[in-house]
């Protein structure tokens, strides 16, 4: 591995992007992507070449961080406010928001080896845990909790009883 001291590094490479001071580089696992944060309430999206792809705006009061997920498919941010918000890379939309609670600054945003779970940890311990799903994950689990209800309660209408029938178990 080689390291070169940070004074070399070409912090040109990142212009454009925000107006405020850079709090925080990272890379997605595959390291086709870089991602920075900074106290300005931006994030931006960058490919290999340090080309911009895109900026996500949303943080009023500044000071961030960021994750990647594990195939590079997601990117989950946190700002001061205690709010996390997941970003999906290719449409560069917001797919989910999520609040701790807490308005305290998110130290590390961690997701689990599988991308299925998100955890945020600040100076108060763990803020939030959540489960990360995609809308087919979540009708399964919602027909698999609800489908016995709409099978046999006598008060559900005999054209709502079959809502889940083509949601796979």
């Amino acid at each position: 591995m080689i390291f070169f001291p940070l004074d070399s590094l070409d912090t040109t490479l990142f212009s454009g992007c925000h107006s405020g001071e850079i709090n925080q580089v990272i890379f997605s696992f595959d390291q086709k992507l870089r991602a920075t944060t900074a106290i300005d309430g931006t994030v931006c999206l960058w490919d290999s070449d340090y080309n911009e792809l895109a900026q996500f705006t949303g943080y009023p009061n500044g000071d961030m961080t960021a994750s990647f997920s594990p195939d590079g498919k997601l990117l989950a941010t946190a700002g001061l406010d205690g709010i996390v918000k997941l970003w999906d890379v290719e449409s560069k939309d917001q797919v989910a928001e999520f609040k701790t609670g807490d308005e305290s600054r998110g130290f590390d945003l961690n997701f689990s080896p599988d991308g299925k779970q998100l955890a945020m940890v600040g100076n108060m311990g763990i803020l939030g845990w959540w489960q990360i799903e995609s809308f087919d994950q979540l009708m399964v689990r919602g027909c698999n909790s609800v489908r016995d209800y709409l099978e046999n309660n006598p008060n559900v209408e005999e054209s709502d009883r079959h809502l889940c029938d083509n949601v796979n178990k």
